[in-house]
């Protein structure tokens, strides 16, 4: 936004008469940009065709992105890890795509595949749309109750608040043969695991911006874990590949695990560049266990 501000601050006298408009226009964004921001909750409905006429439907909750103080390091650096209040692009993206191929995403889903349990996470989930996508897909397909269950996972106390309103909000509908709940998940405690360190203690405390966790799931025990625009830091990448390491099932139980992330390539401000620190951690982790790592 700065270089709009510096745009009308400027007036661009220089650029000749269509100038005007080039300002008017950049004036007018910065104001739709500042009413978006200062809005409260915004619903949004999302319609995914499933084949046929059908189509899976979901209405999600935005809540506003609380201030933080600026002057206090900590302070924005909650409010950033809050940003998961509100939905993005890459996350309907990834729900369009598990709904158009599920069968891309794990074997089991493909038409025809034998029924069989299954575990499927969301991490960094914020408003949960690809979870709630996943329980509804999977809801429509899952003969035995209780052999599927779809957990959606993130950890910011702000972002555990609105998720769960929108997860409650569906549950009302019924998913009777899927087991569906929210789960807060700090992906720094499974990277202390994979370090060795068990003493580790998070930078957010609760009462600070950190949704108080309960203890780590079995380790190996996810068939599916899904991901979507969840990269804010350079750090998290490391993290999210602990997260996958210590969650998914290895080969020996399940050969058609899979961890699919969906990074968006920005290439501008503060987060230009983060989309590679994912490559970079890929890298580094290299094959294990007979599973490889791999950019698409």
């Amino acid at each position: 936004m700065n270089w709009l501000q510096r745009v009308v601050s400027t007036g661009l006298s220089w650029a000749g008469p269509e100038a005007r408009q080039v300002v008017d226009k950049a004036a007018q964004i910065l104001e739709q940009s500042a009413s978006a921001l200062e809005a409260g909750e915004l619903l949004r409905d999302f319609s995914f065709p499933l084949d046929g006429p059908a189509r899976l439907s979901i209405t999600i909750r935005d809540a506003p992105i609380p201030p933080s103080d600026s002057r206090l390091e900590q302070g924005v650096q909650v409010t950033a890890a809050a940003v998961g209040v509100q939905t993005y692009a890459a996350s309907v993206i990834m729900a369009d795509l598990l709904v158009t191929c599920p069968g891309a995403f794990h074997e089991s889903l493909r038409k025809g595949a034998a029924p069989r349990a299954l575990s499927v996470y969301e991490l960094g989930a914020g408003t949960g749309v690809v979870g709630i996508v996943a329980a509804q897909l999977l809801a429509a397909c899952a003969p035995d109750p209780g052999n599927t269950e779809v957990v959606i996972t993130d950890y910011h106390v702000d972002v555990m608040g609105n998720l769960e309103h929108n997860l409650d909000a569906h549950l009302k509908l019924g998913y009777p043969t899927v087991s569906v709940s929210a789960r807060a998940l700090d992906w720094r405690d499974c990277d202390a695991i994979r370090n060795g360190d068990k003493s580790s203690e998070s930078v957010y405390g609760v009462g600070s911006g950190r949704f108080e966790t309960p203890p780590l799931p079995p380790p190996h025990s996810v068939h599916l874990i899904l991901a979507a625009d969840v990269i804010y830091d350079p750090c998290h990448a490391e993290w999210l590949i602990s997260a996958i390491w210590y969650l998914l099932a290895q080969p020996d139980t399940d050969p058609n695990a899979r961890a699919h992330v969906m990074s968006p390539v920005r290439i501008g401000f503060r987060l230009q560049g983060l989309y590679a620190t994912l490559d970079t951690a890929v890298r580094q982790a290299g094959p294990r266990n007979g599973y490889t790592l791999a950019r698409s």
